[in-house]
Formats: structure tokens, sequence, C-alpha cells
């Protein structure tokens, strides 16, 4: 087996003339039933490894759970991984997270919970199935915890049934007002005092409690932001994972997110404040314990948001063969339809991009263009999982 292993190494390092290439490694497949003899020839990077962002180019792409499904059944049995932070608020979480703890629930009830469409799918639910099966008999129970904070104004019915056992009148009026304004920052004060009052009452005894806590006043203290809202949200997941690993310091977890919140990107821009996304503040703090890895699409098709006439859709949107230039295409030169590849080895080319594409795709309401492509730089990703065909997630309906 080892020298197996060391074969596939160096082919996957040179051509067959011997000319240096990617230092791509082939996997066998992204399905999480299949075995993981494949993930041998990289278990290495694994190692000391408290955190590991796995991302995703598109929110609407089927193939990126199942991988992330395999990668992480592989790391809770061989690396004792126990946790997935996910890019999703807390408290829309948190009745995922009993499901999966054993609850008795049903599980579409349970994440039809999550509003986003990019989680609400049939190969989030294998995932989920699969974690409530494993913690049946597991030692350590494995945990699934959202660390968002921008949907609490549509969230409030989960805080609502969290409190259940408190009157109405005892809760923070934006619990169960659903007129609330949020962009009045009077009301907002209002909100935060309520809030203050109530959980110093009622919820302060309980460590578990923080996130919860955490949760609303970051998204209360938003719109309060002044010239760095553009790396808010993305410093309020890094705090809620940070501050969830301090409290159980034997947290190993992944982090799924879009492939530009697990980076390590800053961006400098003149006058400005740099530009910091989730990976970068988390990578402050871990250093090496941090890996990060994204994922990312040849061709194929996703899901995603689109505006034609300015009109809002729920579309299914192709994307054709990448341009030259970028990551995409010199993942295509190796002739491998799924694989591993280390970022350094990528061409060193200020001008290389990668595809990075968020809920919406070509022009939004305001008629801004959202590209397709990316700046790419190797400092960004440790590295990245390439598919040279992708499709639509498998939406569940909320209704």
């Amino acid at each position: 087996m080892r020298n197996f292993i060391y074969i596939l190494f160096f082919c996957s390092i040179f051509n067959v003339n011997g000319q240096k290439n990617l230092e791509s490694y082939h996997l066998s497949s992204f399905n999480p039933t299949e075995n993981t003899t494949d993930f041998l020839q990289i278990d290495s990077i694994f190692k000391n490894k408290r955190l590991i962002g796995l991302g995703e180019c598109t929110h609407g792409t089927s193939e990126f759970t199942p991988m992330r499904h395999r990668i992480f059944k592989y790391l809770v049995e061989n690396h004792g991984f126990n946790t997935i932070f996910i890019e999703a608020d807390y408290g829309a979480t948190m009745r995922l997270n009993a499901y999966i703890n054993g609850e008795n629930d049903t599980l579409d009830n349970a994440l039809n919970e999550i509003l986003y469409f990019a989680w609400r799918t049939e190969e989030m639910k294998t995932l989920v199935e699969w974690m409530r099966e494993y913690n049946q008999n597991a030692p350590v129970k494995i945990q699934f915890i959202g660390c968002d904070m921008q949907s609490i104004s549509d969230d409030r019915f989960v805080f609502e049934r969290y409190c259940k056992q408190y009157k109405k009148e005892e809760l923070p009026e934006f619990f169960y007002n659903k007129e609330y304004q949020f962009e009045e920052k009077e009301l907002r004060d209002r909100a935060r005092n309520e809030w203050n009052a109530f959980y110093s009452k009622n919820l302060s005894n309980n460590s578990s409690n923080i996130f919860l806590d955490n949760s609303i006043v970051q998204f209360l203290n938003y719109r309060d932001q002044k010239g760095t809202t553009y790396n808010y949200r993305d410093s309020c997941m890094a705090t809620k994972i940070l501050t969830y690993m301090k409290i159980r310091p034997k947290t190993k977890a992944i982090f799924i997110a879009h492939n530009s919140h697990i980076s390590r990107t800053i961006f400098e821009y003149e006058n400005y404040s740099p530009m910091k996304r989730a990976g970068y503040f988390l990578n402050e703090n871990l250093g090496k314990a941090y890996l990060v890895i994204a994922q990312t699409t040849n061709t194929g098709s996703f899901h995603a948001f689109t505006y034609p006439k300015k009109q809002m859709h729920f579309s299914v949107c192709d994307l054709k063969s990448a341009k030259k230039n970028s990551v995409e295409s010199s993942c295509k030169k190796q002739n491998v339809p799924l694989q591993f590849v280390r970022s350094s080895s990528f061409p060193q080319n200020s001008k290389l991009q990668i595809t990075e594409i968020g809920h919406t795709f070509g022009k939004d309401a305001s008629g801004f263009k959202n590209e397709r492509f990316q700046t790419f730089h190797p400092s960004f990703y440790d590295f990245v999982i390439y598919f040279e065909k992708t499709s639509p997630t498998k939406i569940i309906s909320r209704f």
C-alpha cells in the first residue's frame, strides 16, 4: 500500500514526459459511502489541525456537500473531529442540532428552520442523517453549530420557541413583534436593552447560551457599523467559532461556508480599512491549526438568484468552461475529473483567478454585475478541490 501511495504522489506531480506539473492528487469519489483509501495520500495535512475550512464556489452546487460529508466522516473516524460550523444563524440550527443529538423530531421540520436555500437540500439531509446515526453509539457526540448572524429578523420564531417556557410579556418585544423595524437606531437600542435584561435574568447562568447572546447582539449591532460593515459579518462568524472552541477546548471542527468566507483573504484599500474575511480572523488566532480548502468547478449547473428585467428569480444557471489564466483552466490540463490540488503549485501569476459566485449570478436588482471570477492568491487557501463538471443542488421546499 505504501508503494502504491508513493506512485500516486509522483504521478500526480509529474506528467508522463517528466515535466513538473500541479501538485494534484486524484480523488476517486465525492460519494460519502465510498471507501476513503484515496485520502491516505493526503492524510498528513489533517494532523495537528483544530479547524478546517471547507468552502464552495457557489451556494447551489450539488457535489460540494457530499464531498464535505465524505471528508468530515473521514476526519471523525480518523482524526477525532466532532463539530461542524456552518454559514447559518446559530438560532436556526439549534433544532437541527437537537435532532442530530437524538431529539424526537422530523428531519424536514428541523432543517426547514434554516431559511437559506444552500443548506435546505437533499445532500444536507444525507449528512445530517449520518450524524444522527453516528451519535447513537458515539462516546463523543458530534455537533452542528450555526456561526452566522445576518437573518435574526427572519429567525425570531426560533428564539420565541426556544424561550417558550416564558410568558409573552416576559420576552423582548422583537421576539414576537413581526413588524419590528431594525433600521431605526432608537428601536435597535431598545431591543438591545430588552435583550440584555432578559438574558441577564434568565439565561446567563448557562454558558451554552452565550452563542445565542452573541448572535442577537451581533445582529442588533450590525447596522451601527460605520465604514467597516464589509468586515463585520465575517468577524462575527470568526468570533462565534473561536468562542465555542474556547469554551469547548476539545473541539475539532470543519467550517462550511462560501470559499470567500473561509479564505484568509485580505484586500488593502487606499483611504479605507482593509477587507478581511472570516478565515483571516481565524488564522490570526489559530495559525497553522487552521487549514483552508476551497471547492471549485469548471463547468456544469448550479442554483442561484438571477434578476432578468430586475425581477428576482430562483434559477438553474450554467457555467461554461473556465477562461485561461484561471485555477480551473490549470486543473483542466491535468485531465483528471476530481482533484485535490495544493494552492502553492498553481502558476505564480498576479492575474490568476478562481470561480467565486455568491447567491446571485449575473446582474442584481440594482444592475450591478456579479462576475464569475475573483482574484486568486495561494495564501488565501491551502488546497483546492476541483470538479470538472457539477450539477444543481436538490432543494427541499419549505411548503
